[in-house]
């Protein structure tokens, strides 16, 4: 008879593979008499540590409140964070200049400009306007404006009697804005205008966006 000497299973004289583990047996068996080494019972496996079942329970159980916290917000705000600015072109020449602006949530309508501080409304301290000239409108610091960084102006809100650049809304929806300037843009000492490698900062709706002005021939809002 030959024993196993893994798992202590008898086999028959010239067995060569364990009939209960399948160990080959002429490296892991003993030849013995019959009857002469009782069968042993191998030990049964060590049980897992219990300690680290609560450790794991408390990850799964944070996991698990993190993802239900954050689909919770995303009900509950839309999926929106707000509006946001992703790129700003210039079209045309610094005499005729056209700006577009491409985002998100900038909403389906433009706001309505303030009366009290346009550059085209009397006592602003800007010059009024000539006789069928559109100065264009102020919009205030957060709504709509272009602030030439390199030149020192803004269009489209008046922090300064020396900045009388209103904006004309050409379209304005939620993915798009096109704007062009007042008939006191592009003045004859220059001031007042874009010019190709100005830094700009544009603002529409509280969202913000900085850069340097390029003139391109891309296609303004559809």
């Amino acid at each position: 008879m030959i024993v196993c000497t893994r798992c202590s299973a008898r086999n028959p004289d010239g067995r060569r593979f364990c009939v209960r583990c399948e160990t080959f047996l002429e490296w892991d068996g003993e030849q013995v008499d019959e009857g002469q080494a009782p069968e042993r019972v191998p030990p049964p496996p060590p049980e897992p540590d219990k300690r680290r079942r609560p450790v794991v329970a408390i990850s799964i159980g944070i996991g698990l409140a993190v993802v239900l916290l954050a689909a919770l917000a995303f009900f509950v705000l839309g999926g929106k964070s707000g509006p946001s600015i992703t790129e700003v072109s210039f079209q045309g020449l610094s005499s005729n200049a056209v700006v577009v602006v491409r985002g998100k949530d900038l909403g389906v309508s433009a706001p309505a400009f303030e009366p009290l501080t346009s550059p085209d409304q009397a006592g602003s301290g800007c010059p009024p306007p000539s006789s069928g000239a559109d100065t264009g409108h102020d919009f205030g610091p957060s709504a709509l404006y272009l602030k030439d960084e390199t030149r020192t102006w803004v269009g489209g809100y008046s922090p300064e009697p020396t900045s009388c650049v209103g904006l004309i809304v050409q379209a304005w929806g939620p993915t798009c804005v096109q704007f062009v300037f007042g008939s006191e843009y592009g003045d004859d000492r220059g001031i007042w205008a874009v010019h190709p490698g100005d830094s700009y900062a544009v603002e529409v709706r509280g969202a913000s966006h900085t850069g340097a002005v390029t003139f391109t021939n891309s296609p303004g809002c559809q």
